[in-house]
């Protein structure tokens, strides 16, 4: 997980966003590192919270950027 965390809380809608980063690793070739969000619109409907939009996007990034950050836990 990465420090873009955030959540804005209306009455009856909320929007959350989480950031994290990761690697693939394949048996043969180059590593691919990725940093991405994933962005969540919810809605308040008769009591219950909803997922009512969801929007995930990703971008490669040199490995030893996210060095620091993978395996990192943002609360002990």
């Amino acid at each position: 997980m990465t420090d873009v965390n955030h959540a804005v809380v209306g009455r009856d809608v909320a929007s959350s966003t989480i950031g994290f980063v990761g690697r693939i690793e394949p048996v043969n070739g180059e590593v691919i590192a990725f940093d991405t969000r994933s962005q969540l619109g919810w809605a308040c409907i008769e009591g219950a919270w909803k997922i009512k939009q969801e929007m995930n996007y990703a971008w490669i990034v040199d490995a030893e950027s996210i060095e620091n950050t993978l395996g990192r836990r943002l609360q002990p």
